[in-house]
């Protein structure tokens, strides 16, 4: 009989020490449970990035009630890596990771909705497709390159204002 509980990092190590659950599996790290076994199976990283998108949009009109319109768009994408810091599981190995810039395409669609009085609400989901190549060294010799996949989905939202 299997039964399936979910939870936050902390419920799920709570319901493992009540005996409510006999394996857990968690997001984050449960070091500050000494008394559970944990097999760490991945290991978050630290990458600031910056992505310069232009996109072409196509409004789709009349297709939704109330000036409501729909869109679809795609185009180039250039990540800019500002920070990125050596994991835990380096390093002893490296001292030191840079990540390099690099161009992907970006696709996405929205929905721009018409308030009132020139204001307007805008709601846009963006994909993007880009890779970089990671470069760990150690005392300045290079001893790791790797390639890595960036392909992060962005949501936002914005008010914009018609003259």
């Amino acid at each position: 009989n299997i039964s399936l509980h979910q939870g936050a990092p902390d419920q799920v190590a709570k319901m493992l020490l009540d005996d409510t659950a006999e394996i857990g599996i968690a997001t984050e790290s449960l070091s500050a449970y000494e008394e559970l076994v944990t097999l760490p199976c991945y290991e978050w990283q630290h990458v600031l990035v910056l992505p310069a998108t232009v996109t072409l949009k196509y409004h789709l009109t009349g297709v939704l009630p109330l000036g409501i319109k729909p869109y679809i768009g795609a185009g180039p994408a250039l990540f800019f890596i500002i920070d990125e810091r050596v994991g835990a599981t380096l390093a002893g190995a490296a001292d030191q990771v840079k990540m390099s810039n690099e161009f992907g395409i970006a696709l996405q669609a929205g929905v721009d909705v018409p308030l009132s009085n020139g204001f307007g609400l805008s709601l846009d989901a963006k994909k993007y497709f880009v890779s970089t190549n990671a470069h760990f060294s150690n005392a300045g010799v290079e001893v790791l390159s790797t390639r890595h996949k960036l392909d992060p989905w962005v949501l936002s939202a914005g008010v914009a204002y018609r003259f």
